[in-house]
């Protein structure tokens, strides 16, 4: 595993070659080249994480896989896990949003309250909270689903967190109907991609009336930089709406949000975007 450090934080990187390699062989054979059924059949019985993947696309067994990676079940896993750009990508992006939020959590002299929008297991938050351990942090974790609600209970308990998170099955949208105060900062991170813009707009609306003047609302967009289009949409069942950095300020601009932050994670895949309730 090749890293790079940026700003303090060690990413995972890929060297010249084998971005050569993705690029020139990789990617045209995934995306055009090898028929659709036998790459699912062939790595599904292959790689855990493309199989929970094809499974249930963009579902938190996928985000655990990736953040997370097992003892590979042999080579193609070894490579899907360490050497796969998007992989590697969700791992930098989960590094630089623990330190973006650390340092939000950071400039508050008071309880902060966070709400983690489609938040799964709350591993993002969780690790953000643990950077910024001079202030008090308190996250509400909300999701459609509670299939993650008891991985995400545990981590919590691993991580001496379990007293300060509530997981909570609902719709975001709905957020004062579960949380009785004010979001410092809301997460939603991994949830945008699938979203419309109106949906996403939508969402910041309502995450913007709850929050506190100067709440933030931090979230990530994503470029194709990865290469791999075609392989997520056809074999993977991967739908992800691209935006710029810019593209989401402008929809987060439309709920009122302002003074953006954008910073990137080195793949450029993923870039974090936070905006300000001024």
């Amino acid at each position: 595993m090749t890293y790079v450090e940026v700003d303090g934080i060690q990413f995972e990187a890929l060297t010249a070659g084998r971005r050569l390699f993705r690029n020139v062989f990789i990617n045209p054979m995934i995306n055009y080249v090898l028929p659709r059924s036998l790459l699912r059949r062939f790595l599904c019985r292959r790689s855990p994480l493309v199989e929970a993947c094809i499974r249930e696309p963009g579902s938190w067994e996928c985000m655990r896989l990736s953040y997370e990676p097992e003892a590979p079940q042999g080579a193609v896993d070894r490579m899907v896990q360490k050497y796969g750009s998007f992989p590697m990508a969700l791992r930098n992006r989960k590094r630089l949003v623990s330190v973006i939020l650390g340092d939000l959590i950071s400039q508050y002299d008071r309880p902060v309250h966070i709400v983690g929008v489609a938040a799964g297991t709350g591993h993002n938050i969780m690790e953000g909270m643990l950077r910024a351990p001079n202030t008090p942090s308190f996250a509400y974790l909300v999701d459609l689903s509670d299939g993650a609600t008891s991985f995400g209970q545990q981590l919590a308990e691993r991580l001496g967190l379990s007293g300060r998170t509530k997981f909570i099955s609902g719709n975001a949208l709905e957020i004062e109907r579960y949380v009785d105060v004010p979001p410092d900062i809301t997460v939603a991170v991994g949830i945008l991609e699938y979203f419309t813009d109106e949906q996403t707009v939508e969402l910041a609306k309502a995450m913007y009336r709850a929050a506190p003047a100067g709440g933030a609302f931090l979230a990530n967009s994503i470029t194709a930089a990865h290469g791999s289009d075609r392989f997520l949409r056809t074999v993977m069942g991967l739908h992800l709406n691209y935006r710029e950095p810019k593209t989401l300020c402008q929809l987060l601009g439309q709920a009122n949000y302002s003074g953006f932050t954008v910073r990137d994670e080195p793949l450029g895949i993923y870039s974090i975007v936070v905006g300000f309730k001024r």
